[in-house]
């Protein structure tokens, strides 16, 4: 069939979208993709889309302020094109309001896959992994798995092998962005060429441009490479500060192409990056990256999709931030990640071809370090390099890895559940020592929430049996107070809300099988397995 995937967000989420459009290709679909125009650039860069279709949403908002009547006309000559493809089906990856009114405009009475409207005009998340998906990204924390991995799912495209592979640059455009590099580097350096990503989308994101040269001078003078750096035209001025600094480089931003950087990453044997839509099309190209995560960023769910790269956090408490929260540090971490203390991960790569296994004490003190990886069931993962994979934090995430993905696949599975408790894999035994990391008060916390999400479970489902059964009187009204006390329990009992997407997740499940009382007993049910399953899982251990 014909499908059309809408991603109406920035570079790097547009780039992750890869792996759904391989898996549909590759299963024999034909993909269109819509996307917004100032990244349809971005967009042709997806190996496998045959029809792109660009939303001017820049004129669209533009004329709607002059005259809604051109707005209109606008819309109407994109819906016109989009149409034509002739999609027998739209999944939308968006979830933003606008995005599902699109996605359900575009479909026609044809069925939307991933985010849209339901005929009552409430928001419809296709399954429970779309739910996840937004609920997910409104919290730091909360995200425990790659935004590539969550488009597949919310996609349907989980279960097809993970692949990730980008439109290379042509033979003529790569041949000339070797002649140009040659050219302003006096020749080809002895130890080629390292590519530096000085910008980020968020001031705060940005490792120091002073910190870049330091790095940039060290590669040059002891491992005879030659840095490169890249970006867009409006961070032109982090280059010229660069350069201020007396450090070596071939300055290329703003200068180049899409095509022309994808050249520039191919002939790099590393980039240096902030998190950035440059270091997802590295990954999508096979160039490794060296990955810097400051403020709200985070690897877990926004690292390159590509084994074998390096991401560093700054080893602080307070990372990552919460979205829209001023920091109460002045942006510590952009200096706690020193040059001292990224450079032993540099020059191990450069000389050696490898990550070091092990660190100088001063680089695990300032940084917790990511090697990528994959997991057993195919999910991006992330190993460490610093011995932080003990932190509270990173346990949590462990945990939240292994349980949600279970609970949403068997969720999202037709009536899946009676016995559902018994679907769920126990915590590995290997990793029990990682559970005892957490401290002991903060497991009993946990524990106990999580006793009582299992014991109102169970009390809504045997309330729903006696309904279906007409025995309980006021029945009901019973119900529904039960499923309120489950909502109030993961909203408010833990003030550092552990639990924040499950209340999400419980949310969107009542609102979408409020009309069947045995597909709510079975979601039940199977959000009591998962509580049991996880509180086993924390109970103390010898």
């Amino acid at each position: 069939m014909r499908v059309l995937i809408i991603n109406l967000t920035r570079f790097g989420d547009v780039l992750q979208t890869q792996p759904v459009v391989h898996a549909l290709a590759d299963g024999g679909h034909e993909v269109g993709f819509a996307c917004l125009d100032n990244f349809a650039e971005a967009a042709a860069l997806l190996d496998g889309v045959q029809a792109l279709f660009p939303l001017p949403g820049g004129r669209l908002l533009a004329t709607l302020d002059a005259d809604w009547r051109r707005s209109a006309a606008v819309l109407s000559d994109f819906g016109m094109a989009v149409r034509r493809f002739a999609a027998d089906r739209v999944l939308n990856l968006t979830s933003t309001l606008s995005a599902r009114l699109l996605a359900r405009l575009l479909a026609g009475s044809g069925p939307v896959g991933g985010f849209s409207v339901d005929e009552q005009g409430f928001g419809d998340n296709g399954t429970l992994w779309g739910a996840f998906l937004e609920a997910s990204t409104r919290k730091r924390g909360c995200s425990p798995y790659n935004l590539a991995d969550t488009f597949r799912k919310t996609a349907g495209v989980g279960d097809v092998p993970f692949r990730f592979a980008l439109r290379r640059p042509s033979p003529r455009v790569l041949d000339a962005v070797k002649q140009l590099l040659a050219g302003e580097a006096g020749g080809t350096p002895p130890g080629g060429y390292m590519a530096f990503q000085l910008g980020a989308s968020d001031a705060r994101r940005r490792w120091p441009t002073a910190h870049f040269a330091a790095i940039g001078r060290l590669v040059r003078e002891r491992c005879g490479v030659m840095p490169v750096l890249v970006g867009a035209p409006d961070e032109r001025e982090l280059g010229a500060a660069y350069q201020a600094a007396g450090s070596p480089a071939v300055n290329l931003i703003g200068r180049t192409s899409l095509e022309e950087l994808s050249a520039v990453l191919v002939l790099s044997r590393l980039l240096i990056t902030n998190d950035t839509g440059t270091m997802h099309l590295a990954a999508g190209l096979g160039t490794p990256s060296l990955a810097l995560f400051l403020a709200t960023a985070q690897p877990w769910d926004t690292g390159p999709c590509l084994e074998d790269c390096c991401c560093v956090e700054p080893a602080l408490p307070c990372h990552p931030c919460d979205f829209s929260v001023p920091c109460p540090e002045g942006g510590a971490c952009r200096e706690r990640l020193t040059p001292a203390a990224i450079w032993p991960l540099v020059q191990e790569r450069l000389l050696a071809g490898r990550w070091p296994d092990q660190l100088p004490a001063r680089t695990k003190a300032l940084a917790r370090v990511w090697l990528t990886t994959r997991d057993k069931a195919g999910f991006l993962d992330l190993r460490s390099l610093s011995g932080h994979e003990r932190e509270e934090r990173s346990v949590w995430l462990r945990m939240q890895r292994h349980f949600y993905r279970q609970f949403l696949d068997a969720a999202d599975a037709p009536l899946s559940c009676p016995g559902a408790s018994r679907r769920f894999l126990p915590f590995p035994a290997g990793d029990a020592a990682l559970v005892r990391c957490l401290p002991a008060e903060r497991r009993g916390e946990l524990r106990e929430q999580l006793t009582r999400l299992e014991a109102l479970c169970g009390l809504l489902v045997q309330q729903g049996q006696a309904l279906t059964a007409g025995t309980l009187p006021q029945g009901g009204k019973r119900f529904l107070g039960t499923a309120a006390r489950i909502a109030t329990l993961l909203q408010t009992e833990d003030k550092r809300n552990a639990f924040d997407a499950l209340n999400r997740l419980w949310t969107v499940a009542l609102q979408k099988r409020g009309e069947d009382l045995a597909s709510v007993m079975a979601f039940a049910e199977c959000f009591g397995g998962m509580a049991h399953a996880w509180a086993e899982a924390l109970a103390p251990g010898e």
